[in-house]
């Protein structure tokens, strides 16, 4: 989106607006983001509002966003070719735990778009700032209340902080949206130390080895 466009959007006046007055659309948030305004995801309506709103009806709360900068939504069609290009690159395959099928074809990226949205047995979001998918954030459901959180993001967004607020606000959203989950865990390749920094820093305990995989250290946090 275009800084004309977003100038011209009017912000929500977080003294005057009402939970009830519903989630903010991705135009909105967008300009949220741009001029630094923290955001909250509202686990009762599935979407972002401003964190200073007046909370006029008993639900679920809050959830404070780790930051202004990052969402989380159901990744869309319109999205593949933005979905194609982030991930049609071996580097962001190199410690995922399929290889990466060199190259990535069109087809295949849609398979997977349709795969995120459709499987019973994980909660797949696409991560976006500033509107824009730059990555993707995943739980599997393990059963016995544990679930293991992945993510990737596009190579051009490493480097900014941007895996960290990631793993910080999907764990703050699973707490509010994964039912009797009790535990997270991430499995962690032993050569990836920007993971390994993330997710420590998220408040992740270091568990050992992956027994059934040694390249592999598990991390986990408790949420309940």
């Amino acid at each position: 989106m275009s800084q004309t466009i977003t100038a011209e959007i009017s912000l929500p006046q977080t003294a005057t607006r009402r939970r009830s007055d519903g989630p903010l659309c991705l135009e909105r948030q967008s300009a949220c983001h741009a001029a630094g305004m923290p955001l909250a995801y509202d686990p009762a309506q599935t979407g972002w509002v401003p964190l200073g709103i007046v909370d006029d009806f008993h639900a679920r709360a809050l959830v404070p966003s780790a930051s202004a900068r990052l969402g989380f939504r159901a990744w869309r069609t319109g999205d593949l070719d933005r979905f194609h290009a982030l991930l049609d690159d071996p580097e962001v395959w190199a410690f995922l735990p399929q290889p990466y099928p060199a190259p990535l074809s069109r087809d295949n990226a849609a398979t997977l778009v349709e795969l995120a949205n459709a499987s019973p047995h994980h909660m797949v979001h696409a991560v976006t700032h500033r509107g824009a998918p730059i990555g993707q954030a995943r739980l599997e459901f393990a059963g016995r209340g544990r679930a293991e959180i992945s993510y990737w993001l596009g190579r051009a967004h490493w480097g900014q902080g941007f895996g960290r607020d990631l793993v910080r606000g999907y764990t703050a959203l699973a707490a509010n949206e994964a039912g009797d989950i009790h535990t997270l865990f991430a499995r962690i390749h032993r050569k990836n130390t920007a993971s390994r920094r993330v997710v420590q820093s998220a408040g992740y305990k270091y568990d050992g080895p992956d027994p059934q995989d040694p390249a592999l250290d598990l991390f986990s946090r408790r949420l309940q």
